[in-house]
Parts: C-alpha cells; sequence; structure tokens
C-alpha cells in the first residue's frame, strides 16, 4: 500500500510541474480560468496524497513473528520459526540473529544476517499473509569457546525508517540460552568377541540413537551393551536411545549359548560332518572377595573340546596382578582391569 502511495505522490509531483510551467508561459493577461482551476485541483489532490503517504508512514505495521525452537549443536546452533511484514503480504521478512555473552548483555559478539523468512509454513494460511514466511537457520559459533550463550532474533522492517522489532520465544521471552558444545563420543568394546560397532558422535541434549549393529562370539550371545566391562554399570540394548551429556565406552554383554556346533574333520582336516551338542552351565565356585562375573569359552583345538574359564571381579580392586583367596588362585585377566580368571584350586 505504502509503494502505491509513493507512486501516486510522484505522479502529483510531476503534474504539478508541468502545470506550473504551463502557466509562466501564459499570458497573465489572458491567463485561463479552467487552467487555473485544473492547477488547483491537482494541488488539492497533492496535498492529500501528501497526508496520506505521511500517515501511512506514521501508522506502518511493524513485522510479527515468533522464533519455535532454539536447539544447540556442535559447535554451532538452529533457530527456526516465522515472521510476517502485515504491510507487505508478498515481502519476505529478512531475520537478523544477534549472540551475547549473558542474557543482559546489551553488547552483542556475534551476529548473523541469517537470510529470509521464505520456507513453506502451512499453519500460517490462516493469517491471510500467504504461507512462504518461515525460516530455519544452522549458525556456525565454531570461533567461539564451547559454552552457554544468549541469542536474541529481529525481524527487519521493509521500511528502513521503521522499526526492526525482536522476535519472541515462547512466553513472550525475547532472549534464550543455548548450549554450544563439542561433541561426546560413544565407543563400542566387543569384551571378548569382534565387529563392535563404530563409535559416535552425540551433540550436547541431543537424543543419540546407538547402533543396530551387535558384535559376535563363539560360543555366546549377544545380550546388551552396559557402561561397565562386567556388567555392574547401565544397560543399553543395540538400537536403543543414548541421552547421557557424557563420554562413554559400550561393553558388550554376553550369554553363554546352551548349545554349541561341532564339526568333525577328516586326516585332512576338511569336514566330513557336524552336529549341535548341548551343554548346561556349571555352577561357579564361590570365592571369598570376589563376585562371579561369568563363564568364558576358551578356544581350542577341536579334538580337546570347549573349555570353560570362571571369570571374576574383585569386590574392593586393588590392582595386584595374582590374588591367593583361600584355596583358590585368580590371576588377572589381561587387558581387563578388574578381572580375574580362576586358575587353579589347590
Amino acid at each position: 500500500m505504502r509503494v502505491a502511495y509513493v507512486r501516486i505522490f510522484l505522479y502529483l509531483c510531476a503534474a504539478f510541474k508541468k502545470s506550473f510551467k504551463n502557466t509562466k508561459n501564459t499570458n497573465l493577461i489572458n491567463n485561463n480560468i479552467n487552467q487555473n482551476n485544473s492547477i488547483m485541483r491537482k494541488l488539492k489532490l497533492f496535498s492529500l496524497f501528501a497526508a496520506m503517504l505521511f500517515a501511512t508512514s506514521m501508522w506502518a505495521t511493524d513485522p510479527m513473528g515468533a522464533v519455535d525452537g532454539l536447539q544447540g549443536k556442535n559447535g554451532s546452533f538452529r533457530v527456526w520459526g516465522w515472521s510476517i511484514d502485515p504491510d507487505d503480504g508478498n515481502y519476505k521478512v529478512t531475520i537478523h540473529v544477534y549472540v551475547y555473552t549473558s542474557a543482559t548483555a546489551t553488547n552483542a559478539i556475534k551476529s548473523f544476517n541469517a537470510g529470509a523468512a521464505s520456507l513453506e509454513r502451512p499453519d500460517l494460511a490462516s493469517m491471510g499473509y500467504g504461507t512462504m514466511h518461515g525460516y530455519d537457520f544452522n549458525l556456525s559459533l565454531t570461533d567461539l569457546n564451547p559454552g552457554t550463550y544468549y541469542i536474541r532474533v529481529f525481524a527487519l522492517n521493509n521500511v528502513s525508517s521503521q522499526n526492526n522489532p525482536a522476535l519472541p520465544f515462547s512466553g513472550d521471552v525475547y532472549v534464550k540460552a543455548v548450549t554450544v558444545s563439542t561433541p561426546y563420543t560413544v565407543s563400542y568394546n566387543a569384551n571378548g568377541g569382534s565387529g563392535a560397532p563404530s563409535s559416535q558422535e552425540k551433540a550436547q541434549d541431543v537424543t543419540l540413537k546407538l547402533s543396530s549393529t551387535t558384535p559376535t562370539r563363539t560360543g555366546y550371545t549377544f545380550s546388551k551393551w552396559n557402561t561397565a566391562q562386567n556388567g555392574s554399570g547401565t544397560n543399553y540394548n543395540a538400537g536403543a536411545n543414548y541421552t547421557a551429556n557424557a563420554n562413554a565406552t559400550l561393553y558388550a554383554q554376553w550369554t553363554l549359548d546352551p548349545s554349541t556346533q561341532v564339526a568333525y574333520l577328516d586326516s585332512l582336516g576338511q569336514p566330513v560332518a557336524q552336529e549341535t551338542v548341548a551343554f548346561n552351565r556349571p555352577e561357579a565356585p564361590e570365592v571369598a572377595g570376589f563376585t562371579f562375573v561369568r563363564w568364558e569359552v576358551v578356544e581350542g583345538p577341536l579334538s580337546e573340546g570347549i573349555k570353560l574359564q570362571a571369570i571374576y571381579a574383585e569386590n574392593e580392586p586393588s590392582g595386584a596382578p595374582k590374588k591367593q583367596v583361600g584355596k583358590f588362585t585368580l590371576i588377572r585377566k589381561e587387558g581387563a582391569e578388574n578381572e580375574y580368571i580362576l586358575q587353579t584350586a589347590k
């Protein structure tokens, strides 16, 4: 609307200038009354539209909108929402984003000319300005240290002399904190098996879906993941959600198979037959000061069959490589911080 008024105003200015020029060239004695009347009408219209242009400028409506979401990520943050200028529904409002060190700071440490609010937002149709007024920006803060920052979002008016209002978050809050972090790492340990999945990165306050890949181990079935090697920590199923804002190593936990497959070989080592052999898991010997963890299959020549080792964890770890406990001798398992193998009985 303001654009139309400006065009009319310019047209009247040109018309008035032409009429005034014609008046100067007319013999004042033979002045044409009709021409004078035309000039007066144009002067009145000129005054009227000048007043309308001034009023329109004074009464112009600022852009409106909201910030629907703010999310911290690894070295960046995401901000999204919508903005409309009621004075011109076709105008795509430009969004500026400012970063501060506190909620009360007045000087921004970083600013972004993020772009135009021009994404499809069907939910805005009922407002009568169309639907192409959404925005969604991922903005980098890799040049700043990880930490908490405060964000304000502004909508730029399409009239430079008018206000550029701040857009509210939910609850009419105009500044909001966001935490930008370095990624957390979730690693996997097959814990005696093989084929553990690759490590994953987790962002601050963003749920990570754990890998659905599971390792394998002869004589065992994968059960779950645990934050402790001996299973005393927090359990996670494969493909479960991980929400902790912390690095983690997840250890595979195993269930001893109730049966195993045995192959029969000829003298040249070629298989001639195979069958499934069932076996029962025996009760583990009680050892004072230690907690039984699991039975572990020991690989060996096929003719020797399957061997099982009892694995124990010391109740109060001392780090000693060998332990004499009653009539038993336990030796610390290679590569384990607090696991011992029952080796011999006296």
